[in-house]
């Protein structure tokens, strides 16, 4: 007999420039979540803005040192 797993939330975001703060502040808002059954999914419209692309990468590698 198998354990019963949560469903997995899939939260997919669309970026195109937005403010910094915002864009971290979503990011920092599901990783606070308490359920734990969760992937975020950033898909990024090409971006001008380097900041943005660089939270992006951020968040990636983030998520690799888990």
């Amino acid at each position: 007999m198998t354990a019963v797993q949560a469903p997995l939330i899939s939260v997919v975001t669309l970026v195109f420039d937005p403010p910094v703060f915002a864009l971290r502040e979503a990011i920092a808002s599901v990783r606070r979540q308490n359920f734990e059954q969760w992937e975020l999914i950033l898909v990024d419209d090409f971006s001008a803005s380097s900041q943005v692309r660089e939270v992006l990468r951020e968040a990636a590698r983030a998520d690799r040192q888990q």
